[in-house]
């Protein structure tokens, strides 16, 4: 029987193909000998030939450990066990990882300039929205209506909106006032100030009637249900008007043109019969 350290060992090389969509393990004892009798199958080489053979007793070891589930037809997929298992073992921020899907994204900074950075891709209800398609085939929202989103998003989160329910433990009771360490106005930074002035510099550009939609789906995550029933708005509506918020903001940060009716040479409105003077 392997320990438990070499359980491990085998399970960090095989479970990233064996979390792959599709992979499984396969019996392989008819065709192979004794000494190698599992081997992991993947749909990059159509599951033709097995890209890593394990022997009996890892397979075993990884099926008493729960990490694994065997099938009636000789194969076996990794288990919501093993995958989060494998999450906590192979990332530096364990216990929050495997709740997570995370990827590699380009994001501005403070100073408008891109970074490459981890995020959680199932975080936000934009990032849903943005992998979904419309009946034509469209994608439910443009790269300018996502970025303008997340940079509403992040002003809000530099400018520390979001409400606090926790206690504060910075309160100097013996004097009734606030501790030097407690976060007042004056002491707030430059960067929150900023992002507070654009923050509601892109609310008041947008109108009241957008800004609340555009608040509950980009600052509080809310899902567009969700939404629709805070707001009390009609069933179905609320990626319209999420869509018509977040292009009226993508205008407003210069992401979008804005149409001027004057300058595209539009000079008089003519009604019915109308004919201009020569």
């Amino acid at each position: 029987m392997l320990s438990d350290r070499q359980l491990t060992r085998e399970a960090v090389k095989c479970f990233k193909r064996l979390s792959e969509p599709g992979a499984h393990l396969r019996d392989l004892s008819a065709h192979l000998s004794k000494d190698v009798e599992w081997g992991i199958f993947v749909a990059r080489n159509d599951f033709r030939k097995p890209v890593v053979k394990l022997p009996c007793d890892v397979v075993e070891g990884f099926i008493r450990k729960q990490w694994i589930e065997v099938s009636g037809a000789g194969r076996a997929c990794i288990t919501d066990a093993g995958a989060k298992w494998f999450k906590r073992t192979t990332t530096a921020d364990p216990f929050r990882s495997q709740h997570q899907e995370r990827a590699s994204a380009a994001v501005a900074d403070a100073y408008g300039d891109p970074v490459v950075v981890e995020v959680n891709t199932s975080e936000s209800p934009l990032t849903w929205l943005r992998s979904r398609k419309d009946a034509q085939g469209n994608r439910m929202l443009g790269s300018e209506q996502f970025a303008a989103g997340e940079r509403l998003r992040r002003d809000f989160e530099l400018a520390q909106l979001r409400a606090h329910v926790t206690a504060n433990w910075d309160f100097d009771t013996s004097a009734g006032r606030p501790s030097k360490g407690m976060r007042g106005d004056a002491q707030v930074s430059d960067t929150a100030i900023a992002a507070k002035q654009r923050f509601y510099g892109a609310m008041d550009a947008v109108g009241p009637e957008l800004a609340a939609a555009l608040m509950e789906v980009c600052c509080f995550l809310n899902g567009i249900a969700d939404v629709e029933t805070a707001l009390c708005l009609p069933r179905r509506s609320g990626k319209v008007i999420l869509q018509i918020g977040l292009n009226a903001l993508a205008r407003h940060y210069g992401l979008l043109q804005t149409h001027n009716l004057s300058a595209s040479g539009v000079r008089h409105w003519g009604q019915r019969q109308y004919r201009p003077k020569i």
